[in-house]
């Protein structure tokens, strides 16, 4: 994979920006993933570099998604060696560069390195930060248009209120949720239908953790009035964390299986409530990770 890069950066690599510039950015991005998965992972960020340094703000129609793309790697390898702070500053640069594209594959990368720093921060105890990041990816979830880019955003968005609930900043995990909903309640589109139910359920879960017990009380009745679809979510996302080994995933799994468990109970359908449970009890009573 290496030595395919190199060939094509020898044949490619010095052409203009109009011409094959971007084949050229395509192999260095190619060098790099191969040499991260070889673990030589700062030879692989000096290839980003690399790459960053050859572009510039006028390079092109096809190279900021791929310069983005680059920019973003650099960013994970980073984040992946626990340079926290390295990171942090790379997805900086990116967003500085590609933060208010309106393109939709360079929107991609810029929302993704927006939830990254939003993790990032969350992991420094910047939480405010976070937030504040947070809040731009709602923004951008609202006024996106194109289905495919608006399920991306909502996935993301559904593990950030994941993160604010860990941290118990529930006020967020509510106020990403309720955007959520806004958003998704009427849509017809079969792959939003999911992270919408997950979205009603999780304004349940904060306004319960917020004390509003009445108020999350009858919106769960929104989850519950959906039936067999809202069972059938749930057990798609257990079986989805099935075998995972991750604390998150383990954590994400039981909660599937005890949310599927109550709108079982719930619907009167006790005896698969009752077995949602026991296969909840059986996998987890030993459980020594907490």
């Amino acid at each position: 994979e290496i030595d395919v890069a190199d060939d094509l950066f020898k044949q490619f690599g010095d052409d203009p920006p109009t011409g094959m510039a971007y084949v050229g950015l395509d192999a260095l991005a190619l060098k790099a993933a191969g040499l991260s998965g070889l673990g030589r992972v700062e030879e692989a960020i000096v290839v980003c570099d690399a790459a960053i340094e050859r572009c510039g703000p006028e390079d092109g129609p096809r190279i900021p998604a791929k310069l983005a793309n680059i920019m973003l790697m650099k960013a994970e390898m980073l984040a992946d060696r626990d340079h926290g702070e390295q990171a942090i500053a790379a997805l900086d640069e990116l967003l500085m560069r590609f933060g208010d594209a309106t393109e939709p594959d360079v929107r991609e990368w810029a929302s993704r390195a927006l939830s990254m720093k939003a993790a990032w921060l969350l992991r420094a105890g910047r939480i405010d930060e976070a937030i504040v990041l947070s809040n731009g990816l709602i923004a951008r979830f609202e006024g996106e248009t194109d289905p495919a880019a608006l399920l991306k955003l909502a996935r993301t968005l559904l593990v950030r209120a994941t993160d604010f609930f860990e941290v118990e900043r529930y006020e967020t995990a509510l106020t990403i949720s309720e955007a959520m909903v806004a958003r998704l309640q009427e849509t017809t589109d079969p792959s939003l239908r999911s992270p919408m139910i997950h979205a009603l359920k999780n304004r349940s879960t904060a306004l319960a953790y917020l004390g509003r017990v009445e108020e999350a009380t009858e919106l769960f009745e929104d989850v519950l009035a959906l039936g067999d679809e809202a069972v059938a979510i749930f057990d798609d996302s257990a079986k989805h964390f099935e075998n995972k080994t991750e604390p998150r995933a383990r954590t994400q799994r039981v909660s599937a299986l005890v949310t599927k468990a109550g709108l079982l109970g719930a619907l009167e359908r006790r005896d698969q409530a009752l077995a949602a449970l026991n296969e909840v009890i059986a996998e987890y009573e030993n459980d020594d990770t907490g």
